[in-house]
C-alpha cells in the first residue's frame, strides 16, 4: 500500500482585532466632534435666518403677515424638542443680551420670535424666555427712530 498524505486543513479562528490605541480613540472622539460641530440645529438655521430677515422669504416686515406667522409658528413647533429649544434659545440671547451689537430690525425680530415662543411654544420657552426677561425690560428704553422704542411697539 501506498500511504499519502493528506493536507489536513486546521480550522483557522478569526483574529481578533487589534486592539484600539489611544491614538485611535483620540482621532475617533476628533471626528465625532466635527460632524457634531458642522451640523447646525434646524432651529439654530431657521432662528438665524429669521432673525436676519431672510425667512421667510418674499415676507413682508409685518409680523402679522401669513407667511411670518407660517414661520414663527414653525419654529414654536420645533421648540418641544428640547435639544432645538435649547439651541433657538442660544441663537435669540445672543440678539437680545447685546441689542447694540445688531440692527434695530434684527433686535425687534428676536422680540417678535421671543413673545411667539411664550405664546405658542412649549412650557419650557416659558422658562428660558424668563431669562431674558431683564434684557427685554432694558430694551424698552432702546430708543429707535421709528418711534417709542422696540418693546412698544411689540406688546
Amino acid at each position: 500500500r501506498r500511504l499519502t498524505t493528506r493536507s489536513v486543513r486546521t480550522p483557522t479562528l478569526p483574529h481578533d482585532p487589534p486592539a484600539p490605541t489611544a491614538m485611535d480613540a483620540l482621532s475617533s472622539l476628533q471626528r465625532q466632534l466635527q460632524r457634531a460641530t458642522q451640523k447646525e440645529s434646524e432651529s439654530t438655521r431657521r432662528v438665524a435666518a429669521f432673525l436676519a430677515g431672510t425667512s421667510p422669504p418674499d415676507a413682508s416686515d409685518d409680523p402679522a403677515s401669513p407667511a411670518v406667522l407660517a414661520e414663527l409658528h414653525r419654529l414654536a413647533a420645533l421648540t418641544y424638542n428640547p435639544a432645538e429649544n435649547a439651541a433657538a434659545f442660544a441663537r435669540l440671547g445672543d440678539a437680545l443680551s447685546r441689542p447694540a451689537d445688531h440692527a434695530p430690525r434684527h433686535v425687534e425680530r428676536a422680540l417678535v420670535l421671543c413673545r411667539h415662543l411664550v405664546l405658542y411654544g412649549c412650557a419650557e420657552s416659558v422658562d428660558r424666555a424668563r431669562e431674558y426677561g431683564r434684557q427685554c425690560e432694558a430694551l424698552a428704553g432702546y430708543n429707535t427712530a421709528v418711534g417709542r422704542g422696540i418693546v412698544h411697539r411689540i406688546l
